[in-house]
């Protein structure tokens, strides 16, 4: 569906002038929305493979976070185990659900 380039509204394929703002223009300026979304470098090969690598290394950052905290509390650091260990935890989790999510759109 075109949309109007001066108000972002969307028009009719017909139409020379926008319905909301008045913007007249030719045929040439309707723009298209329905291009091709996934072009470029972010839906290329390269950008999959750094997705799979960095989902990856945010699993191994859950993990170690985990091993991180158990140690830390086992050793007297409670600081380290009670604050650090699980905001490191979620920060890691939270990117591999991101990596996740981002590799099903």
């Amino acid at each position: 569906m075109p949309i109007c380039p001066k108000c972002n509204a969307t028009i009719g394929q017909m139409d020379v002038q926008c319905s909301d703002c008045g913007f007249d223009f030719p045929d040439t300026l309707l723009i298209d929305t329905k291009s091709d979304p996934k072009s470029g470098f972010a839906h290329s090969p390269l950008a999959d493979v750094s997705l799979i690598i960095g989902g990856i290394a945010a699993g191994f950052g859950c993990v170690g976070a985990i091993v991180s905290g158990i140690v830390a509390l086992a050793s007297g650091q409670f600081w380290n185990a009670l604050f650090v260990a699980p905001v490191t935890f979620f920060l890691c989790f939270a990117m591999l659900v991101v990596y996740i999510r981002i590799q099903h759109v």
